[in-house]
């Protein structure tokens, strides 16, 4: 669980999610506006939707979401200015331009 993040609403670096097996949401994230640098999402097998990011606008690096088996709902995102990212070995594995347009799910 995330839920001990509840009030950080801005990170002023990177914001990297890595390697958690039980992980289930990203709930606790949920007052996140923005991260400066790169916002990883990497190999949380349980992980299956982006929900807990809607607040999130602005990402100054990249977007980096890879390795996670069952991830499948990115629309969360849809507000989110970036202009470039990874999105891939995932359950579902949308452009940028497809979350943006709303394609952003593969349920």
């Amino acid at each position: 669980s995330l839920e001990g993040l509840n009030n950080l609403t801005s990170v002023g670096d990177s914001l990297s999610i890595r390697s958690n097996a039980s992980l289930t949401s990203l709930e606790g994230l949920n007052n996140i506006t923005s991260v400066r640098g790169v916002l990883s999402i990497w190999a949380n097998d349980a992980l299956t939707s982006l929900a807990g990011l809607n607040n999130l606008t602005s990402v100054g690096g990249s977007l980096s979401i890879r390795f996670n088996d069952v991830l499948k709902d990115y629309c969360s995102l849809q507000n989110i200015n970036i202009n470039y990212g990874f999105i891939y070995s995932n359950a579902y594995n949308p452009t940028l331009a497809d979350i943006k347009n709303g394609n952003c799910s593969s349920e």
